[in-house]
């Protein structure tokens, strides 16, 4: 029975080996994952941190870049509008003044051809005599030498009338190129109000459509930022995880270790006792004990000097196991207690107590195959 007990014993060392090899593949498979893992976390902290830092500068780049768009645009419209309000002014001046040249110039011809005609006198009464004296008057074009004479032969209708002729006639040419030239200016500056209004209008769209793709692109970035922020937390939260179960998974480790060794060393001390029984029950005097006693158990405590010896050895070895911590104390405790009894059939019981141990051995084997399924290493 004892012998059994040893194969059981050691069986079960193997097995249990076999269980700390497999949650050992696991710590060292695990912690290997672990790493992996946590280094493709910090990685991911890293380029989500970059990317995080580029959008955020993007976009505030973005709205800058929109703020001056629209700083751009309103400067153009003002300018259109300035523009415009000034067109019309020098438009309606030059309509004005237009005006009053050409019919400055009419009257200054009508004059003319009535001095040529020699009708100088009658000449003072017409709407063209009364023009062409407000003209002597007001025009900044005619000397003061030539007003005098002028006004002079408009008064008394004496004077020369070739040096009256050459006079207006030059006073008419001179208005003539005055209106030309303000003809010339008037469309000079209507062609470059209609040049600057096209480029401002440019601008304007140009400006329009930059702030509508840069405001798109400043919402799919804000987008973007908080998706790689949230990303990004989620990783720092994954990677902490994965840090903490790592140092409880070195921890669990390195204590199943700790108690493997010191487990295989009370399953070294328990085949060790087991051993140095059976060699001491299969000593001569124990077979010569067993011939004389059989089939009463009671006798095996009646024994000689020699025999009592070793009746205390094997109660010893027994108590040394109990000592060290067996994982079958209980049952150790009452064959030890069968064995010191002198109550009749007390070996028949001892040789039950064996049988009980092998059976529960051969539970706690399911128990340790279950757990090794578990493991899946």
């Amino acid at each position: 029975m004892l012998q059994d007990m040893q194969k059981t014993v050691e069986a079960e060392g193997e097995k249990e080996k076999a269980l700390f090899e497999n949650f050992m593949c696991y710590c060292n498979n695990g912690a290997g994952s672990l790493d992996g893992a946590i280094a493709t976390s910090a990685a991911q902290i890293e380029s989500l941190t970059g990317k995080v830092e580029s959008e955020s500068a993007a976009k505030s780049q973005r709205v800058q870049e929109i703020a001056q768009h629209k700083t751009d645009r309103e400067g153009a419209e003002n300018t259109i509008k300035e523009s415009t309000a000034m067109r019309g002014k020098e438009a309606s001046e030059f309509a004005a003044t237009s005006g009053e040249m050409k019919a400055n110039i009419e009257a200054m011809t009508g004059a003319l051809a009535a001095l040529r005609k020699g009708l100088s006198s009658s000449l003072l009464q017409t709407k063209a005599g009364q023009t062409l004296r407000s003209i002597i008057e007001h025009s900044p074009a005619v000397g003061e030498s030539e007003r005098s004479t002028l006004m002079s032969f408009l008064e008394t209708g004496e004077g020369g009338s070739d040096q009256i002729v050459g006079i207006v006639d030059q006073m008419k040419d001179t208005m003539e190129a005055d209106l030309k030239q303000s003809t010339e200016e008037e469309a000079s500056a209507k062609s470059s109000f209609t040049l600057l209004v096209a480029a401002k209008e440019k601008e304007i769209a140009a400006a329009g459509k930059a702030i509508e793709s840069k405001t798109a692109r400043v919402g799919e970035l804000a987008v973007s930022v908080v998706e790689s922020k949230a990303d990004l937390e989620d990783t720092k939260d994954a990677m902490a995880e994965d840090e903490k179960f790592k140092a409880e998974l070195a921890s669990s480790c390195a204590t199943k270790s700790k108690e493997w060794d010191e487990r295989q060393k009370l399953r070294a001390q328990e085949v060790e006792a087991i051993s140095e029984t059976i060699e001491m029950l299969n000593g001569d005097d124990a077979l010569e004990l067993f011939k004389k006693t059989l089939p009463s158990a009671s006798a095996f405590v009646q024994l000689g000097a020699t025999t009592k010896s070793q009746q205390r050895r094997a109660a010893q070895l027994l108590r040394n196991m109990l000592a060290r911590n067996s994982s079958h104390t209980a049952n150790l405790k009452m064959i030890l207690l069968m064995l010191n009894s002198h109550m009749h059939g007390g070996f028949g019981k001892v040789v039950k107590m064996i049988d009980d141990m092998i059976a529960t051995h051969g539970r706690d084997q399911v128990a340790d195959d279950e757990k090794k399924r578990l493991l899946h290493c």
